[in-house]
């Protein structure tokens, strides 16, 4: 329910053998704390539609292209036919990521709602999709984060994104993450922090509106 203790639960006037059922559709609980089905990745659709109103009074000296891919689950397949049409210099992907919660071992979990972003160094599933995420756009990423006082966080997840067949793509375009934290994943009620959102969302204007294409032929660079 996104309570941090039990008090804030009898709060919320619960309390244990209270019947449950799942509510679906979108709602708020306190003051941080989004519910509903879908934000996988409902929440990356709205963090790259408020970049777009941010952006288009910015001046930019290189191209920049928003894609909605479909289809991740299943191979990431929206993600590849846009990288191939596109032919991106280089990708930064938006998703989210499970999030730990006080009954989630750590190796299934890193990240946490309410801390920030989650910014990736590599991920991987069992079958071997995944991505090992470019250094340099990682660290700008973080000296971005760190000079605009957003907080973040880092891990190491075995999953896989759309960066699996976005960096595979054409010559290889290297890739960097920036993941939500939610709880649980896949069901009709996942759970994130606004909080999370709005930093991701300023994370990724502020990261943009700096970079010029002189920097970002330096972040591509292969050696």
């Amino acid at each position: 329910m996104g309570a941090q203790s039990d008090q804030e639960v009898r709060q919320w006037g619960m309390d244990i053998g209270d019947p449950i059922l799942f509510h679906p559709h979108f709602q708020t609980i306190g003051k941080e704390t989004i519910l509903s089905k879908a934000i996988d990745n409902r929440a990356g659709c709205a963090i790259v539609l408020d970049l777009a109103q941010r952006m288009k009074t910015e001046k930019m000296d290189y191209r920049l292209f928003l894609v909605a891919a479909v289809q991740e689950e299943i191979g990431s397949r929206g993600a590849k036919v846009a990288a191939q049409v596109l032919n991106p210099d280089m990708a930064i992907i938006v998703d989210t990521v499970p999030a730990s919660d006080p009954v989630t071992p750590p190796q299934q979990a890193t990240g946490e709602c309410g801390k920030g972003p989650v910014i990736r160094s590599m991920d991987v599933n069992a079958l071997g999709c995944g991505t090992i995420y470019s250094k340099k756009i990682r660290q700008r990423l973080i000296n971005t984060a760190m000079k605009n006082k957003i907080p973040y966080q880092k891990d190491i997840f075995r999953t896989w994104t759309d960066a699996s067949t976005i960096h595979t793509s054409g010559k290889g375009n290297p890739c960097s993450g920036i993941y939500n934290p939610r709880l649980y994943s896949h069901s009709p009620g996942e759970l994130v922090k606004w909080s999370d959102i709005e930093k991701t969302a300023d994370l990724l204007f502020l990261f943009l509106r700096d970079l010029t294409s002189d920097e970002m032929i330096d972040l591509i660079r292969k050696v």
